[in-house]
């Protein structure tokens, strides 16, 4: 077989999966021939109304207000600070405006975003050389698993894709220190912050845990960066200050929206901390909901805690916990990466547990951790542990099938097999989705009358 012929293989494999995770995901989209839209009325058109503020406010700046007063809550200013901005995401959708409808460009963007943490994980386990398959699968769950597409009435917690490019700048930088290195770890970071509020401030609290944990595992990982700071310490100090003045610039309008209105009471944040049994709260139309979710009854916001990954996950993270206890020569030098991997989201499920009432390791974060007391839904930092516990069940069970006699064959065949059971446990037979054409005919409506000599108006669509 030719080299452009096994390259082509490949690629269609992983568009292959690739689709199937885009039918499975939006299955309700695609057959209504996107008459219908997911999630639902609710932050799915407050997200599609940002983005399009976004767009307007940058390619149409003379139009009313600004990019940070969209002309909600008149005459209240900085009224953007009071949720997502997703500038880091919004290209996307800038893009797809150029062709589209507000609308359609808005679920254009949604697929585009899980397209990419498909996409981005993929790579990030590639550059591990991990196999294809295995990589396809990492991907798929990672893009196309419960905790992420489960929550597309969330969708601004969807384009998490510059997480896994920022692991993998983090892991490269760790090992063979070079400027260029550094400053692409810092890049994927702050555009993940720029991306999603909530998706930047769990990434750098991740990574507060990880990266030590990681130095820690890997002595060799250490040894370079400290060399390398005493080296380069100078372009070091201003990489890190170009970077956290470009976060100040960004943060600015939150942290004076933050000092107006003041912290949210921790018990605001209590009621959606994950209890034990969040970890196994399947999401309704999912294989395992009917047996699991009596197991989780009278929960407080029971949207935000279902946050179950699926057995097949949590088995092969078992496998993970057994190969980097056990066998750690197994992994080569992936070990650091795995063991820092499975401590920080075992840390981070330990911090983030609701114990009883008014008791929970949450509090510490709350009380020494700058943006904590903005953070409501902690619940959704599952998206991060399932980062991390996903690359330790890959990259484990990747290098236990590259170790093992088994012909790789019979290796692929398993995988294909896990990859198999996995779908059936991340598919959500009917998942949220509404009409879209009454929606938009209501929200037109109140648009026309104004557009007739109206300068202010106040409009209830509840």
């Amino acid at each position: 077989m030719t080299q452009t012929k096994t390259i082509a293989n490949i690629a269609a494999f992983y568009t292959l999966v690739g689709c199937l995770g885009v039918f499975l995901a939006f299955h309700p989209t695609l057959l209504s021939q996107f008459a219908k839209a997911q999630a639902d009325t609710g932050d799915t058109r407050f997200v599609n109304y940002v983005l399009e503020h976004t767009f307007q406010s940058v390619f149409h700046p003379d139009r009313v207000g600004n990019l940070w007063s969209p002309r909600f809550f008149f005459p209240f200013e900085n009224t953007l600070a009071l949720s997502e901005n997703m500038l880091g995401a919004a290209p996307l959708y800038w893009l797809a405006r150029a062709f589209f409808t507000p609308d359609l460009a808005y679920q254009c963007w949604t697929i585009a975003c899980v397209v990419l943490c498909y996409v981005c994980f993929a790579i990030f386990l590639r550059s591990f050389k991990v196999s294809h398959v295995l990589s396809a699968f990492g991907g798929f769950i990672f893009a196309f698993g419960l905790v992420r597409i489960g929550r597309l009435f969330h969708s601004q917690l969807l384009p998490q894709f510059f997480t896994p490019l920022a692991l993998l700048f983090i892991w490269k930088f760790l090992r063979q220190p070079t400027p260029n290195r550094l400053r692409l770890a810092l890049a994927c970071i702050f555009l993940q912050v720029a991306a999603g509020i909530y998706l930047g401030w769990f990434l750098l609290v991740s990574l507060l845990i990880f990266v030590p944990l990681l130095l820690w595992f890997d002595r060799a990982s250490l040894k370079n960066t400290v060399e390398f700071v005493q080296q380069h310490w100078r372009s070091t100090l201003t990489t890190f200050a170009v970077w956290f003045g470009a976060l100040l610039m960004l943060l600015s309008p939150y942290l004076k929206m933050s000092k107006l209105l003041g912290a949210r009471p921790f018990a605001e944040l209590e009621v959606m901390l994950p209890r034990l049994t969040s970890w196994i709260y399947p999401f309704p139309n999912t294989l395992w909901y009917p047996s699991l979710s009596p197991l989780s009854k009278n929960l407080p916001f029971p949207h935000e805690h279902h946050i179950f990954m699926g057995f097949t996950v949590y088995v092969l993270v078992g496998f993970a916990l057994y190969i980097a206890i056990a066998k750690p020569k197994v992994l080569g030098e992936r070990a650091g990466f795995v063991k820092a991997s499975l401590a920080t989201a075992l840390i981070i499920v330990g911090l983030s547990l609701y114990l009883a009432p008014g008791v929970s390791l949450w509090s510490i974060i709350y009380n020494t951790i700058p943006g904590a007391s903005a953070i409501r839904a902690v619940s959704r930092i599952a998206l991060f542990v399932e980062c991390f516990l996903l690359t330790a069940a890959v990259l484990s069970l990747d290098s236990w099938l590259k170790r093992s006699p088994i012909k790789p064959r019979i290796a692929t065949a398993i995988v294909l097999v896990i990859f198999g059971i996995s779908i059936s446990e991340n598919f959500i037979s009917i998942p949220l989705a509404f009409e879209k054409k009454p929606i938009l005919q209501t929200e037109a409506e109140p648009g026309e009358l104004m557009r007739q000599g109206c300068n202010l108006a106040y409009v209830n669509l509840t």
